[in-house]
């Protein structure tokens, strides 16, 4: 799952892996070993769209800010082996619709779009510009673990342009993290639980915790797909030096990956995910609900 709280930077990125076949004649059941299985030269388009909905209440008043995302991703396989796959990760197109409060009108973003914006969209499609056709690099192992993760220099926290947060490898790595897999074989039913941790700046340490559930085989479009039911806490522990202090009371989210066992890559993911916190900064405090719904296809580029 992606961790999102007050920001306008989004990156996300997503994960593919392979399921081989095990059945056990003495009892009919099915079982899988999870694990990647990609190859040098494969290139797929991820495509996610989310619905979120903010919800603040602060001094001003109450006040709903509607947002729709669309991000356009391609992964490439530079390198494959046994034990260890490198991808490289583009963002090629971001798009965002957003509803400002308190009567401050619609903001339109398409990175397709070289016209200017205007106020405030100009200062939000900044940052985000900044990200489009900038390929990061990711190593990982056959189980899903995000060995290593290089963020692009002119991204790195030090170096974000325009004022923003920029990246870390940790927070990267965190936020690409959507799926790991067990060493042994699992069937219908079985569990397994994954946690990571990471520096998140001008926010704090934020850990997520996962519990994957395997749920047996399900036909999609004439396909039969692994189900894997996942959910998530987040908690964060707030820098006590950042300008904006964020409190997390209440986060956790749903999802459903479905992948093909035969081709070895992920298909769909769909989830929600719910934030409650509040944020002090500038000596006002505002509690902040968020809702966020999102869907992830993935398709292989001819």
């Amino acid at each position: 799952m992606i961790a999102k709280l007050g920001s306008w930077k989004f990156c996300l990125t997503c994960a593919v892996l392979l399921s081989a076949w095990l059945s056990s004649a003495a009892v009919h059941a099915q079982s899988n070993t999870l694990r990647w299985k990609l190859k040098e030269g494969q290139t797929f388009e991820v495509v996610t769209v989310q619905k979120v909905k903010t919800s603040i209440d602060s001094p001003a008043g109450a006040m709903d800010i509607p947002m729709d995302m669309t991000v356009d991703m391609q992964w490439k396989v530079t390198e494959a082996s046994d034990k260890e796959f490198k991808l490289e990760q583009t963002i090629t197109r971001y798009r965002m619709n957003m509803t400002m409060p308190m009567g401050g009108g619609d903001v339109n973003i398409d990175t397709d779009n070289k016209e200017p914006l205007g106020f405030p969209a100009e200062m939000i499609a900044g940052g985000l510009k900044n990200m489009i056709n900038v390929p990061f690099h990711m190593t990982m192992n056959g189980q899903g673990e995000i060995v290593k993760f290089e963020v692009p220099e002119e991204m790195t926290a030090e170096n974000a342009a325009g004022g923003g947060q920029g990246f870390t490898p940790e927070s990267v790595k965190q936020m690409a993290a959507m799926t790991f897999f067990p060493e042994k074989a699992v069937v219908e039913g079985d569990t397994w639980d994954n946690e990571t941790t990471a520096q998140m700046p001008g926010m704090g340490e934020m850990t997520i915790a996962n519990k994957f559930t395997y749920q047996g085989m399900e036909k999609v479009d004439g396909k039969d797909l692994c189900k894997i039911a996942v959910e998530s806490a987040i908690t964060l522990k707030a820098d006590e030096n950042a300008e904006a202090q964020f409190n997390m009371d209440n986060a956790k989210g749903k999802s459903t990956i479905y992948f093909d066992n035969v081709a070895g890559v992920i298909v769909r993911i769909v989830g929600d995910q719910n934030m409650e916190g509040d944020i002090d900064a500038g000596g006002q405090s505002m509690s902040m609900s968020t809702k966020i719904d999102s869907d992830t296809k993935f398709s292989s580029k001819k």
